[in-house]
Formats: C-alpha cells, structure tokens, sequence
C-alpha cells in the first residue's frame, strides 16, 4: 500500500516538474521573441550622436575662474 501512494506520488510529483519545464520553456522562447522584435528597430550605436548641453566658464587674465554660465545643465566634461 505505501509503495503504491509513493509511486502515485513520484508520478504526480514528475508531471507538475515537466509542466513547469515547459511554461518555463515557452516563457524563455516568448521573452526571447520579443527582444528580438524591439532590438531589430533600435538604430546603430555608430549612428547615435549625442552632444549635451555643456556649460561655459569665464575666466580672467591670470587664470582665476570668475563664473560659470550654463542655460539648462551645468554640465563640464
């Protein structure tokens, strides 16, 4: 009578890890299939130009910063 339930159980047991292998498998196969989507429209990082704002900074005669004018971003690279 035990080995019987233990079996049962095994069997059980097998099939719920299977199914969950599988969901688990068209989940990775779904994800995967929609980064390929989004990736496909994405331009080349060759092509991406990116410039900042950058701030300007005014110095006097003998090198002394006097002040640092920016419009939107204080920004120095």
């Amino acid at each position: 009578m035990k080995k019987e339930k233990r079996k049962t159980f095994l069997r059980i047991l097998i099939s719920i890890l299977i199914v969950i292998c599988i969901i688990f498998l068209f989940g990775l196969i779904y994800v995967y299939r929609i980064y390929n989507q989004y990736a496909a429209t994405l331009p080349e990082i060759k092509d991406i130009q990116y410039e900042p704002p950058q701030s300007s900074e005014i110095y006097d005669r003998e090198g002394n910063l006097i002040k640092v004018v920016f419009f939107s971003e204080n920004r120095i690279f």
